[in-house]
């Protein structure tokens, strides 16, 4: 249980509000799920200024030792509102989507636009798994062990100098907001 709790604590910057309202149109995620965060979103303001600050330890906020898990509406906040201005959908001109059934939902220009949205976002492995692949696709053309040997130093060279996945998304998102901010200067 340790090693799972630990995994997903390394893991747990997924679970950064601005994100959040992403898993809107997962289509693995139950409709009732998704109506909870809509409702939560729609109780939340929209802010004036968007903060990115992921919380260090999200598992304080979740509730694991009930019978199913808690629900991602708990991790709904001001700045989840972030994606729909990113994307000009406004609050208070095209909420009623939010307060429909989820089952609706696909039918709404504004939901269709923030499943678009999602469906083209770049998805990127871990660090972990691109070096296992690399490795992988390597390591059967090479025959010598000292090729395969320098090959796993090149790896590991690269991985020590690429900033982590946390580090990119954040600065990726402080980018968004700051050009969102800006859009108008």
């Amino acid at each position: 249980i340790e090693a799972v709790l630990e995994s997903m604590k390394r893991h747990s910057w997924y679970l950064e509000e601005t994100l959040i309202p992403l898993a809107l149109v997962d289509p693995d995620l139950p409709d009732t799920e998704k109506e909870f965060i809509a409702k939560k979103l729609l109780s939340k303001p929209v802010p004036k200024v968007y903060n990115h600050a992921a919380s260090n330890d999200i598992f304080c906020d979740l509730d694991f030792n009930k019978s199913k898990p808690p629900s991602l509406s708990l991790l709904v906040g001001e700045n989840s509102w972030f994606i729909f201005n990113l994307l000009n959908i406004d609050k208070s001109r095209d909420k009623p989507w939010l307060s429909c059934p989820a089952s609706f939902w696909p039918f709404v220009d504004q939901y269709k636009k923030l499943s678009e949205f999602v469906r083209n976002l770049e998805v990127v492995n871990d660090c972990a798994e691109r070096g296992i692949k690399l490795v992988s696709e390597f390591v059967n053309t090479v025959h010598n062990e000292d090729d395969r040997q320098d090959i796993l130093i090149a790896v590991q060279h690269r991985r020590d100098h690429v900033r982590s996945e946390e580090q990119l998304l954040r600065s990726s998102c402080k980018l968004l907001i700051w050009l969102w901010q800006n859009k108008g200067r």
